[in-house]
């Protein structure tokens, strides 16, 4: 069970965020359930990352791990349905924590692409979502597989992390 979340942009070691983002600001939040930190490129404003942790507190409720099991569900069911996107790729992935999903997608208002990656381990749920800009006239899933590549090494890191805490 994890009891408490790590800081909230202490889950990404400062090289990978350097690699994702160069010369990036950070921006942080957090409470006892909910962490969030955004790395925004002062380059781009279509380059960023943004790290999210919910956690379901053993003393919060009477089922954290249902409870997390719900809320990713819930968000899961949202991918398939979510509006002003549209979706390159949304599957399933094993080897993330206890379960996972990627998404590439692309962002219907802005030209961006987002490779994104949301897991759950025990009764945390976490998600990493990477953006950059899209290329110009050509397709955006061309970018896909790195996208996709930087949010799981992302990922990794903050599973890594949360099962520290």
């Amino acid at each position: 069970m994890i009891n408490a979340l790590p800081a909230p942009c202490g889950t990404v070691a400062a090289a990978t965020a350097e690699r994702a983002v160069p010369k990036a600001t950070r921006r942080q939040s957090a409470n006892s359930t909910l962490t969030t930190c955004t790395f925004s490129s002062t380059g781009s404003a279509f380059r960023w990352l943004r790290v999210e942790a919910h956690l379901y507190a053993p003393g919060d409720t009477a089922s954290p791990v249902q409870d997390a099991e719900g809320y990713y569900d819930a968000q899961w069911a949202q991918a398939h349905d979510a509006p002003l996107v549209r979706t390159v790729t949304l599957e399933r992935r094993d080897g993330i924590g206890d379960e996972a999903y990627r998404w590439f997608k692309t962002d219907e208002g802005q030209p961006t692409v987002v490779g994104q990656v949301t897991a759950r381990i025990r009764n945390a749920v976490f998600t990493v979502s990477y953006s950059e800009q899209a290329p110009r006239g050509g397709r955006a899933d061309a970018r896909e597989r790195a996208c996709l590549e930087t949010a799981t090494a992302v990922a990794r890191e903050v599973l890594a992390a949360l099962n520290r805490s």
